[in-house]
């Protein structure tokens, strides 16, 4: 046993040398932490600075493909990724569908055109002036505070509605920034689906007269605010919104509905478009627009309504042979037609899955 605890001494005593050689210390000492947290803050604003530069130069790529004039000898690499706040305006929404706004705001200087507004967010009028200002800070914010890099518009209050609604956008190089982060996928130049890359903004202009902002659909945007308000968390600092306690990590949009801070959220409708769509849709002579139906509502409406189409179509064949059934056969003749029903319905089937799968590869 002495010979054991002797060995057990030195082993110690070597760690200790061993510790001592390689410069490790057992536990960090406060000057220690403080110097490692200066250089990652260093770190972060290198970082930071590198990406505005890179975030210049692809907005003056952008505006330059949207004049038609490729800017010669810039070209994307892999790691040209926006991801400021700011960038070409939006369309502006026509028909005067949404009041009028006082301060749109958001990005960097706060002066970004406000254009379409894809979703609402409501609040409670309980909700204190502390916990909204704080919300609609952290979506405005700068994606290094943990922000989302919205643009916002204030709705102004009327004697009807006394809670405040704020209508939330983005800049176009935000758009494609948060749907290179998604893998949104998206139709290529040679016809195949696959994982939208800002840095290969060019492959995905796969139509000639085809504009910057036709590389996402209304659908696609409104998915891509929603995930963008969805996915603002709670940093390790952040311990609550004012009178709410969070968690780290956890989604600040989802608490603050939970805690009934916000009482709604959700798209808007766009008239115009609405008014086009209904054109050339709800027309009893006309096949239904099943592309333009998925560009506004999203893949499972269109897919849902080309099911309905589609089937439809086919019941055209169950209900002639019903009817001479019916007028030629005998009441005891049922079977035969229920066998011819079976095959028909197995037709069916096959058929859908042939259509179903083309529209799952054309619109990825």
């Amino acid at each position: 046993m002495d010979d054991v605890r002797d060995k057990m001494i030195g082993f110690g005593d070597d760690e200790e040398e061993i510790i001592e050689e390689i410069g490790i210390n057992r536990k960090p000492t406060i000057p220690s932490l403080r110097q490692r947290n200066s250089q990652l803050n260093a770190l972060e604003s290198m970082h930071h600075n590198e990406e505005q530069e890179k975030m210049d130069e692809i907005r003056s790529v952008l505006k330059d493909r949207r004049k038609g004039k490729p800017k010669k000898g810039v070209a994307f690499d892999a790691e040209m990724v926006p991801s400021g706040g700011s960038g070409d305006g939006l369309r502006k929404r026509g028909g005067g569908l949404l009041s009028s706004s006082s301060g749109a705001t958001g990005g960097e200087d706060g002066q970004e055109t406000f254009g379409d507004s894809y979703m609402v967010v409501e609040f409670s009028e309980e909700a204190s002036s502390e916990s909204v200002q704080w919300i609609i800070d952290k979506i405005r914010g700068k994606k290094v505070d943990g922000g989302a890099e919205l643009l916002v518009r204030k709705e102004p209050l009327t004697k009807e509605t006394q809670s405040l609604v704020l209508h939330i956008s983005a800049t176009q190089m935000k758009f494609l920034e948060i749907a290179d982060d998604m893998g949104f996928m998206k139709r290529s130049k040679t016809g195949i689906i696959r994982n939208f890359n800002v840095a290969c903004l060019d492959d995905f202009f796969y139509d000639e007269n085809m504009a910057l902002e036709d590389i996402l659909t209304p659908a696609d945007r409104q998915i891509i605010i929603k995930y963008a308000l969805e996915n603002i968390r709670a940093a390790e600092h952040e311990h609550h919104i004012p009178g709410t306690k969070l968690y780290h990590g956890q989604s600040i949009i989802q608490a603050a509905q939970h805690k009934e801070i916000i009482t709604n959220f959700y798209s808007l409708h766009c008239k115009p478009r609405l008014r086009k769509l209904r054109h050339v849709w709800i027309k009893p002579t006309k096949h239904q627009p099943i592309d333009e139906i998925r560009d506004y509502f999203g893949e499972s409406v269109g897919m849902y309504f080309s099911f309905l189409g589609f089937y439809t179509y086919a019941l055209v064949v169950p209900t002639v042979l019903g009817l001479l059934q019916m007028v030629l056969s005998e009441e005891t003749e049922t079977v035969p037609f229920f066998c011819i029903f079976y095959v028909w319905m197995k037709v069916f089937l096959e058929l859908w899955k042939r259509k179903s799968s083309a529209h799952a590869y054309r619109w990825g």
